[in-house]
C-alpha cells in the first residue's frame, strides 16, 4: 500500500475505487449492495444542498444540520481515538474527499452505458 502525500491523490485513488466498484457490480450483477451507493448519496445531497437552501429553506437546513453533525461526529471522533486536534482538524477534509470521491467514481461509471 502506498501512501497517498496530499489530498488530490487521495481523491484520485477513491474515485478509481469507486469506479472499480462500479465495473465490478456490472460484470456481477447483484453484487452492488446499498452501503455501495452511500458515498454517491453523499455526493449528490452536498451538490443539491445550495439549490435546496433557496428553494426548499427547511429541507435545505435540515440536510445541513446533518452534514454538520457528520463533520463533528468524524472530528470528535478522530480526536477521541488519537488525542490530536491536528489529526480531527485534518480528518474533516480526508472524510470528505473520501465520500465524495469514491461518489464521483462509482456514479460516473454507473451512469456510462
Amino acid at each position: 500500500h502506498r501512501r497517498r502525500t496530499d489530498f488530490n491523490q487521495f481523491f484520485k485513488q477513491v474515485s478509481s475505487f469507486g469506479k472499480g466498484r462500479a465495473l465490478i457490480g456490472k460484470a456481477h450483477p447483484g453484487y452492488i449492495k446499498i452501503a455501495h451507493w452511500f458515498p454517491a448519496f453523499f455526493l449528490v445531497g452536498l451538490v443539491a444542498l445550495p439549490f435546496l437552501l433557496l428553494f426548499f429553506w427547511s429541507g435545505g437546513v435540515l440536510l445541513l444540520l446533518g452534514y454538520c453533525l457528520y463533520v463533528a461526529s468524524v472530528a470528535a471522533h478522530a480526536w477521541f481515538e488519537t488525542g490530536s486536534p491536528a489529526v480531527a482538524c485534518l480528518s474533516i477534509p480526508s472524510s470528505l474527499i473520501q465520500l465524495t470521491g469514491y461518489g464521483a467514481g462509482f456514479l460516473k461509471e454507473m451512469l456510462k452505458s
